[in-house]
């Protein structure tokens, strides 16, 4: 093996997390090659500085030296300043012969290349209507360059996420994501999660990063995953710096670090695991398909039950909820329109509640839970009785509660909001495909829809900000 061969290698795998020798070949070579031993001890500081969450300081240069081996004499970083000074006022002969050489060898730069002609194209052409100020182009390639700390504008005001950031801010794994691959970053969302000022959601699709999260000042960051199948996401919350997300497709729970912005670790699940808890580290998840409800310590300990038999479903039914309250989970059986009271420790039940329909969301409303019947329902229950019951239209399957409000998705297109003092639907509002709805903190609200990407809703259902 050449030590061109080996070191590029060698990237690949610290990439996936994987060891520098656990590839017999690259083994080999390290064991006859002192300079490429070196290189992979260099990367592997470079990429454990990466994950850990508290900063760890390369050696200076040490970074621009790596990619200077892998791309001929430029970083990606120095490549992409020496394409944005091309445009902007032109560069040296000597740059451009060594941007060039750069570009040849990088696939990524040259989409990042292509994109920012792009930009300074569409630029004149962005608004038909409106003349643009004279100076936004300048302001467009500045905030590629260096990020702006101007307040942004109004259609910029949501997490900052404009056309630059669209394009430079998306990382793919703690390494730049080509501006082409990054273009759709919610091509088909199917989970939306708030994590305070964060976000974090879902995409049920092969030609995008299937995680991707967005944090207020505009960063976004793409996540690899390991996968057999296009993924199908079914839910997702957050606790603590953590989000948990369902793929039933590949049968995982993803544990996403917010903190290091990295997948920490993921966990075999039923096909069909569409109900998710997680309290004090421990990860319930009630699996549709199968009927069980399980158990994951954070030492990875499962146990688990069967709640209820089954039947053979599409996927697109996949649905089921786990809700903990007074020490007590509730957990939904839509095939059987139950819900049952269970011991979080033990996983006994210890009593079952005959709501009929579909059950297939669960809320806490201060001492009181409500449940939305995929069936055309939403049920209010005091302790073990039903309450109260509102009749809705359609087949909602995703709820949210925000300020005495109560917010249901449906896939057919409906969004509803209910308000609950009066009890009764008080506006509605289509939409494409709703997969997924949250509150986030203020009010405010998520909705993943699978046509119309990521909206951000008013509290009256007006779209403010989307994100495709």
């Amino acid at each position: 093996m050449k030590c061109e061969d080996a070191q590029l290698r060698i990237s690949d795998l610290l990439s996936q997390g994987r060891a520098a020798d656990s590839d017999p070949e690259v083994l080999a070579h390290l064991e006859s090659c002192p300079e490429c031993q070196i290189y992979a001890q260099d990367l592997s500081e470079v990429m454990m500085g990466l994950l850990h969450v508290e900063p760890v300081e390369a050696p200076s240069g040490l970074k621009d030296r790596i990619f200077s081996k892998l791309h001929g004499g430029l970083s990606c970083e120095q490549a992409q300043t020496l394409v944005v000074d091309r445009i902007t006022g032109g560069i040296e002969t000597s740059d451009e012969t060594a941007l060039q050489q750069h570009l040849d060898e990088c696939q990524g730069c040259q989409d990042y290349a292509q994109d920012m002609d792009l930009v300074v194209t569409a630029l004149p052409h962005s608004a038909p209507d409106l003349r643009p100020p004279p100076d936004l182009k300048n302001q467009v390639l500045k905030q590629v360059r260096e990020g702006s700390s101007r307040k942004p504008s109004r259609q910029l005001q949501w997490w900052g996420l404009g056309l630059a950031a669209t394009v430079t801010g998306v990382l793919w794994a703690g390494g730049l994501l080509s501006p082409s691959a990054s273009a759709g970053l919610a091509p088909d969302p199917s989970v939306v999660v708030s994590a305070g000022e964060t976000v974090v959601f879902a995409n049920s699709s092969k030609d995008a990063a299937p995680i991707v999260i967005l944090n207020q000042d505009g960063k976004a960051t793409g996540l690899k995953l390991q996968m057999d199948e296009v993924p199908y996401f079914t839910e997702g919350v957050a606790a603590g710096p953590r989000v948990y997300l369902l793929d039933t497709a590949n049968q995982h729970l993803i544990v996403v670090n917010l903190e290091s912005r990295r997948v920490e670790r993921t966990h075999k699940v039923h096909a069909g695991a569409s109900g998710l808890s997680v309290r004090n580290g421990q990860i319930f998840v009630k699996c549709a398909l199968s009927g069980f409800l399980t158990s994951i310590r954070e030492d990875g300990f499962v146990t688990e039950i069967k709640l209820a038999a089954t039947r053979e479903i599409p996927r697109e039914e996949f649905m089921d909820a786990v809700l903990q309250k007074d020490n007590l989970l509730l957990v939904t059986h839509h095939m059987r329109g139950k819900v049952f009271l269970v011991n979080p420790d033990t996983l006994q039940v210890h009593n079952t509640l005959d709501v009929g329909g579909e059950p297939v969301a669960l809320s806490p409303y201060g001492d009181r839970v409500l449940v939305l019947d995929h069936a055309g329902r939403l049920l209010e229950l005091t302790g073990n009785k039903i309450t109260r019951e509102l009749a809705l239209e359609g087949h909602p399957d995703k709820m949210t509660i925000a300020s005495g409000q109560a917010y249901l998705s449906d896939r057919s297109g409906q969004v509803s909001k209910v308000d609950l003092v009066q009890w009764k639907v008080v506006k509605t509002a289509q939409f494409g495909t709703p997969m997924d709805i949250e509150t986030m903190p203020g009010g405010k609200l998520l909705l993943a829809d699978a046509r119309q990407g990521i909206n951000m809703l008013d509290s009256n259902l007006q779209v403010m900000e989307q994100v495709e």
